[in-house]
């Protein structure tokens, strides 16, 4: 009815072609939700939520060594389940980020931070965003002793390993990203650092 209305109106019609396109992204999430059967935990949205600032600015001390052995995760969904062929961002709306990443030489809690940090493919600029909230995540504690090479870990670095995160992209300068997570030791000293997308 709201196509039909605004016939010959080329910017109205472009806004109901972004509002359809973001409500099919909502529906595929809850889709993957559902079939992951990824648990919901009592936090607010807002310990979800987090905003890319330039490193120099985000007022974030990125610990000095960061490991990458260790470390394990899957990028669940980056806006869409669909993300592994390059994404394409619009820097009006936030990216909503799903996954799980573990380190097996730190324990999380639901109250774990988790840093978020895009690198410009040509610049080498970086963009960092934190999140306080971790969500719980039973199903990697099973996967993970299903594993040989992560049979070792602790369940208390598994169990609160999942992310979802609401990320602010505005302050980002167009270009090509490398994303990476960093689960950031509790002295903040050390840390580790995982891979979750090279083509942004």
């Amino acid at each position: 009815t709201l196509r039909q209305i605004n016939a010959g109106n080329d910017e109205a019609l472009g806004a109901l072609a972004e509002l359809e396109h973001a409500i099919r992204i909502n529906e595929g999430l809850v889709n993957l939700i559902d079939a992951k059967k990824l648990l919901r935990t009592d936090s607010t949205r807002s310990g979800f939520c987090g905003r890319f600032h330039p490193f120099e600015r985000a007022g974030v001390t990125l610990p000095a060594k960061l490991l990458s052995n260790d470390v394990t995760g899957f990028l669940d969904a980056l806006n869409s389940p669909n993300y592994a062929g390059g994404v394409t961002l619009n820097r009006a709306y936030d990216v909503l980020l799903m996954g799980w990443i573990a380190a097996s030489r730190y324990e999380a809690d639901p109250n774990s931070p988790i840093l978020f940090q895009l690198s410009n493919l040509a610049s080498g600029a970086r963009y960092i965003a934190p999140v306080l909230s971790r969500t719980r995540r039973d199903d990697v504690v099973a996967h993970l002793k299903s594993q040989r090479a992560y049979r070792h870990m602790s369940e208390a670095c598994s169990l609160y390993s999942g992310y979802r995160a609401y990320l602010h992209i505005s302050a980002v300068t167009p270009g090509s990203y490398r994303l990476d997570a960093i689960v950031p030791a509790p002295d903040g000293r050390g840390g580790a650092v995982l891979s979750l997308h090279s083509s942004i």
